[in-house]
């Protein structure tokens, strides 16, 4: 697998630093064509554990997950863990809402860049 920094040199990429801009390129770069591969944890092209659209696996991952999906956890206090280390699954939506909780905490750092 390519890395990112690859993928938009070979592809010629310009991305908006904006939220819409910078998730349709991350999307278009994680899945690569396969949603399903990005609903489990996955090995990024550095062999780490990832979930979604590039949310590296943290200790911090399971904190995460209760943040983003407060519902998931009402309902099964267990869902990060499930998910994060039992081989559980997360739907395309909850991707996404992953995906923006991540661009979002890193967005100012990126303009800085």
């Amino acid at each position: 697998m390519k890395t990112f920094k690859q993928y938009l040199a070979e592809e010629n990429q310009t991305v908006q630093c904006d939220i819409n801009g910078i998730c349709k390129v991350i999307k278009a770069y994680e899945s690569a064509g396969n949603e399903e591969k990005i609903l489990g944890v996955y090995k990024d092209s550095k062999n780490l554990d990832t979930i979604g659209h590039g949310h590296l696996v943290t200790p911090q991952s399971e904190e995460i997950f209760r943040e983003v999906f407060p519902e998931e956890h009402k309902k099964d206090p267990n869902f990060g863990s499930n998910v994060l280390r039992k081989g559980g699954r997360i739907t395309p939506e909850q991707a996404d809402a992953l995906m923006l909780r991540d661009v979002t905490q890193r967005l100012p750092a990126v303009k800085k860049l």
